[in-house]
């Protein structure tokens, strides 16, 4: 016999205990409904999987919206939130980071810690570096960090010039010393900070001031040997140029040659004839000649003329003219006046 729904009429299997039409558990009435109930029943059916289908449409419409809403409007917002979180965390520890190095002192241990929050800090997102509100007291510890570096620099450079300046021997510096002027040259490289570092830049000055009259001093012994030299060659000459004279005072002298003039020059630096002889003493007769050799020799010199008092016989005077122990200028020896 066949089974049929109690509540629609849908006709059931032998085993289902459950209408699939309209979900009513089956009591067990076998009965078949009459015509008219059939048909009701039949006719409730569609309206009623109809409704169904409707609700059903609704909740997916519902739910369709839902999610759009939530992808276009939540989930934005709130990922947006959750990336503010995470740049405000971010932001706060290198902003804690700052405040922590700047804290004490600052001084030149103090670069490594800067630049590791530098590193930190560099690592941001623009956006969170913008939360960043203390970063100018990063910039002034490196401001400072570097001014410490300066100081430093000029220290070590001063100080080097320092060393060097002591490291002189004032009582062993010549004039051919060229250590000073290296220290000279180094400390004229200085910066004008630098040089008012150098607390015994006067001994350098000191220590110039020695090479420069060792210098001088050795420059006019130069001068001087040359000038003996140049006098002894030229007495030399003499000697090979001049073995006689006889003649008159006045045509004798520097004005017929050189060697005459030396002559003429050592006789005046040391007498005056008119002191000898009266009258005009350019008419006192001379008579000069060369006894030796070129290293040991005289000039013998004879003068006659007359009397000073200008009455009387004539007077001699006997003399000579020879080197000195150097051989480098001529000496007068006056011998006899009669």
């Amino acid at each position: 016999m066949s089974k049929y729904c109690e509540k629609c009429g849908c006709q059931l299997d032998d085993d289902e205990l459950f209408c699939t039409a309209c979900g009513a558990k089956y009591e067990g009435n076998e009965s078949i409904p009459n015509e008219a109930e059939v048909k009701n029943k039949k006719s409730e059916k569609p309206n009623k999987s109809k409704k169904k289908a409707v609700i059903l449409g609704v909740i997916a419409i519902c739910i369709i919206a839902i999610g759009t809403l939530g992808y276009f409007v939540i989930y934005p917002q709130v990922t947006q939130y959750i990336q503010e979180q995470e740049n405000q965390e971010k932001a706060e520890r290198v902003i804690n980071l700052i405040n922590s190095v700047t804290s004490g002192e600052i001084t030149l241990d103090s670069e490594k810690d800067l630049d590791s929050t530098k590193t930190e800090y560099n690592s941001l997102t623009d956006e969170q570096k913008s939360l960043v509100d203390n970063y100018d007291k990063l910039e002034e510890a490196y401001a400072t960090l570097d001014g410490l570096k300066i100081e430093q620099e000029n220290q070590e450079k001063a100080q080097s010039v320092i060393d060097a300046i002591e490291a002189i021997d004032s009582a062993s510096l010549t004039d051919s010393d060229t250590s000073v002027q290296a220290i000279r040259e180094q400390y004229d490289s200085l910066t004008d900070d630098q040089k008012k570092l150098v607390t015994n830049a006067d001994k350098l000055t000191e220590y110039e001031n020695i090479v420069q009259q060792k210098k001088e001093q050795k420059a006019e012994e130069e001068a001087q040997a040359q000038a003996e030299a140049d006098s002894k060659n030229e007495i030399n000459e003499l000697v090979n140029h001049l073995t006689v004279y006889e003649g008159l005072w006045g045509d004798f002298g520097a004005h017929v040659n050189k060697y005459q003039g030396m002559i003429e020059s050592t006789i005046k630096s040391s007498i005056s004839l008119s002191g000898y002889f009266g009258g005009d003493v350019n008419e006192v007769y001379m008579y000069l000649y060369f006894q030796g050799d070129a290293v040991d020799w005289t000039y013998f010199i004879r003068f006659e003329g007359v009397s000073p008092s200008g009455v009387g016989q004539y007077r001699t005077l006997e003399c000579a003219i020879v080197p000195n122990d150097s051989g480098t200028q001529l000496q007068f020896v006056e011998g006899s006046y009669y």
